[in-house]
């Protein structure tokens, strides 16, 4: 007896992204034989245009290390449990305004930016705990309201702190 495997009908037709990736392959090994330096060149182009904006402007400046910093501390706090202590104090007032309590877990675990926790998270639980569309929209919507909210947060707290309370902005 003969294993053979049947091949789906359309399988056999190549898709658009398959034509195009073969193609780059193709196109990168032909400036690999003949023009071997050209790759290396565009690569250290590409560098040289988004270092000053990436690393300088962005990483290596206030917002950048805000950003970074603030993300460390973000996650710091979340194993020690701060997502768990807001879900705990605010479980108890969602039933008290007698709203699904599961809408309030994307936004415990976006304070700190973790908005791939909340959305791996928070996604099953609303399923489960039977929340309205109305409150799968609220929780979406927190999720995707300020994916740095806790980097958003230190940059207010350093501007809070450079600023005298009647010159405030932001």
């Amino acid at each position: 007896m003969k294993n053979e495997q049947k091949v789906p009908k359309n399988r056999s037709r190549w898709n658009l992204f398959e034509v195009i990736g073969v193609s780059i392959i193709v196109i990168s090994l032909a400036l690999l034989f003949f023009a071997p330096d050209s790759l290396s060149q565009l690569f250290d182009t590409i560098i040289k245009e988004v270092k000053p904006v990436v690393v300088d402007t962005f990483l290596t400046s206030e917002v950048g290390i805000a950003v970074i910093v603030s993300v460390i501390i973000g996650r710091m706090l979340e194993r020690l449990g701060f997502t768990d202590g807001l879900i705990r104090i605010f479980v108890p007032v969602m039933r008290l305004f007698k709203i699904n309590p599961s809408v309030i877990i994307p936004s415990a675990y976006n304070i700190l930016g973790d908005i791939n926790a909340a959305g791996k998270i928070a996604g099953p639980i609303l399923v489960k705990a039977k929340a309205t569309k109305s409150e799968q929209k609220i929780a979406v919507a927190t999720m995707i309201q300020s994916p740095q909210s806790f980097a958003t947060f230190v940059l207010g707290l350093i501007k809070i702190k450079d600023q005298s309370p009647t010159t405030l902005t932001l």
